[in-house]
């Protein structure tokens, strides 16, 4: 008894692995260009997980299990798939000049993020004086 336990147990995984090839040779004549765009766009995801390549003028940080790990510098980095990423942040410096065509006397108007209701006008501010066109949003000045 023990002797046929044993071996039905040592004929099990060639069973299973024999069942599913059979099964995996049915679907492979029945769906054979669908399975090897699925098995293409899987493998790609993986090797695609596998690094991250940091351009130069950004950084990255490697996430591991969600926790922020090390800041990572321009380069090849590779990566447990799907374990850990690594965002990449823009870190090139950029200076800003004034428009010369602007002027000094240019004041943009900025909208509140929430108009104002009717029942209740909002009050008159000023506001500062901007000299770039480029700046999206100027601070009002204490009157």
């Amino acid at each position: 008894m023990i002797a046929d336990l044993q071996s039905f147990l040592e004929s099990v995984p060639g069973r299973v692995w024999g069942a599913l090839a059979h099964v995996w040779e049915e679907l492979w004549e029945e769906h054979s260009r669908e399975l090897a765009f699925a098995l293409f766009g899987v493998a790609s995801a993986v090797v695609r997980a596998l690094g991250v390549t940091i351009r130069t003028g950004s950084t990255g940080v490697l996430f591991s299990f969600g926790r922020a790990r090390r800041e990572l510098q321009p380069g090849f980095h590779l990566l447990i798939p799907f374990l850990q990423v690594a965002p990449r942040i823009a870190t090139r410096q950029r200076t800003l000049l004034p428009v010369e065509t602007a002027g000094p006397s240019v004041v943009f108007e900025v909208w509140p993020l929430h108009p104002p209701s009717a029942a209740a006008p909002a009050p008159k501010r000023k506001l500062r004086r901007c000299t770039c066109p480029l700046l999206s949003r100027c601070r009002p000045v204490a009157a």
